[in-house]
């Protein structure tokens, strides 16, 4: 009998009733303090010994005191109910020989998955392989049957030759024999990241577009309202909210910590990943931090609300109306606040995010002269192209339903044409068509008509080629004085 968490037993209560054990906290305790509460009381003194013992075979996981423990109150459990539990399945790891997770251009990266086999009989299971990248066409095996030994393990290896930048996330599916759920795996290697290159794609109005754009949000006073949080007082920082409007009069807000220390102190603007809600952090050190939510993310769902999340296709028809062009736009109106505080060091300024996060660093860098060091760790929404290549699946349902929801969005989500959105063509949303070959044109959009305004960064690390029109924007804005931007 296999005892584990996860799937509890079933047992017999006197020669015929059954009930089943299941896991609940003891009040006051921590996790791992569980016992077994029956379907219902028993009220003999052995009844309690019992749930005793239990607990603690439970605890141990040892099937054989468990099995001592039950039969103190209860009689053995007929053959049938061992013979139905569930099979213990195999267990699947997968792992890369490149040191850290990246290689060199042109070397051989092994790919090892590894199956071990749990059970008291031969396991028959099929490895199948897949790869996703934008910068490589890996050739894979078809795939191979792995006959394991009872408690034994085999290997498959899968080597793949990375030949320039780019990266690659590679998975296994392992599918044992009878059954219709594979263990499925993945890993991700990069190869020379610096050295990652895109065509641009933008619009050629783009400068103009995000002038007009830092121009419109200078116009917007701040007004700023900031909230003193009381703290706890071994904290080495002073907690404030702080509200601010951004672009079309949106309020957002965020968690300013501020060291106790005499500053200027550095500073850095964090920004949310796709929902994610920005809180204080636990120590600040001798920095001010700025753990900042954009609009429909954390507080800042006054205005524009956190439900549905539809982030990425909300105002796709028009590039003015687009999310994301006011998402950075609150980046920026977060930097502005940073640098009209005079506890902050202007020379020492970070933005930093992760997933939605680091395309938000990304942008924000971009737009903003003032950012002196940008972290963005995984970025997303920074190549729109490769993005419309690698969608999962929930992404293609809400891009399809969302063209559906309006065909003058997109000739495109006429029926005749099904599986256009699924076949993931790397040319990208800007080359979606209608069924007869012809462009969209006026309201009658595409995807990437909208989208190739919107890109922090389709070339070398994503910065150069919107921060010349940011440091002009900035600038003439600072000139003429508009609003309370600085």
């Amino acid at each position: 009998m296999d005892v584990g968490w996860a799937r509890p037993g079933r047992v017999a209560a006197g020669s015929s009733e059954r009930r089943e054990l299941r896991m609940t906290k003891i009040e006051g305790r921590g996790p791992s303090m569980t016992r077994p509460r029956s379907s219902r009381t028993n009220s003999t003194e052995g009844g309690d010994l019992v749930t005793v013992a239990a607990m603690i075979a439970l605890n141990c996981l040892a099937p054989a005191a468990l099995s001592l423990a039950l039969q103190a109150g209860t009689s053995a459990a007929p053959a049938g109910d061992l013979d139905s539990m569930p099979p213990v399945r195999p267990w699947v790891s997968l792992a890369a020989d490149a040191k850290g997770g990246l290689c060199d251009p042109g070397e051989t990266v092994r790919f090892t998955a590894t199956v071990e086999n749990r059970a008291d009989a031969v396991a028959r299971v099929t490895v199948g392989w897949s790869a996703e990248s934008l910068a490589f066409e890996p050739e894979l095996p078809a795939p191979e049957i792995l006959e394991i030994p009872p408690r034994g393990t085999a290997t498959a290896v899968l080597p793949l030759v990375l030949a320039g930048p780019g990266f690659m996330d590679v998975t296994v599916s392992v599918l044992e024999e009878g059954s219709t759920r594979p263990r499925v795996r993945r890993r991700r290697v990069g190869c020379a990241p610096a050295g990652i290159q895109y065509e641009l794609s933008r619009a050629s109005d783009f400068e103009a577009f995000w002038e007009r754009t830092l121009m419109e949000l200078a116009a917007v006073e701040p007004q700023v309202e900031l909230r003193e949080v009381p703290g706890k007082p071994d904290d080495d920082f002073k907690l404030s909210e702080v509200t601010l409007r951004s672009l079309g009069g949106v309020r957002v807000r965020g968690w300013l910590q501020v060291p106790r220390s005499e500053g200027p102190h550095a500073a850095v603007l964090r920004v949310p990943g796709y929902t994610e809600n920005m809180q204080p952090i636990d120590a600040v050190g001798n920095r001010i931090v700025f753990s900042f939510n954009i609009r429909g993310h954390g507080g800042s769902v006054q205005d524009v609300p956190a439900e549905p999340v539809d982030y990425w296709l909300r105002g796709l028809e028009d590039k003015d109306d687009y999310f994301y062009r006011g998402a950075y736009m609150d980046c920026v109106r977060a930097m502005d606040y940073l640098c009209s505080r005079d506890d902050v060091d202007q020379d020492r300024l970070a933005v930093w995010g992760a997933s939605q996060g680091g395309g938000l660093a990304f942008a924000t860098a971009a737009l903003d002269p003032r950012v002196d060091i940008c972290l963005a760790d995984i970025p997303w929404l920074c190549h729109w192209r490769g993005l419309m290549t690698l969608l999962i699946d929930q992404d293609v349902k809400d891009l399809a339903a969302w063209l559906a929801a309006d065909p003058g969005r997109s000739r495109a989500s006429r029926p005749r044409d099904p599986e256009l959105l699924r076949h993931h063509e790397p040319r990208g949303p800007d080359h979606v068509s209608d069924p007869h070959g012809r462009r969209a044109s006026g309201r009658d959009l595409s995807p990437g008509d909208e989208l190739r305004h919107l890109q922090p960064g389709e070339g070398r690390a994503g910065l150069p080629h919107l921060r010349g029109a940011g440091a002009r924007a900035r600038r003439r804005a600072l000139r003429l004085g508009a609003g309370g931007a600085r």
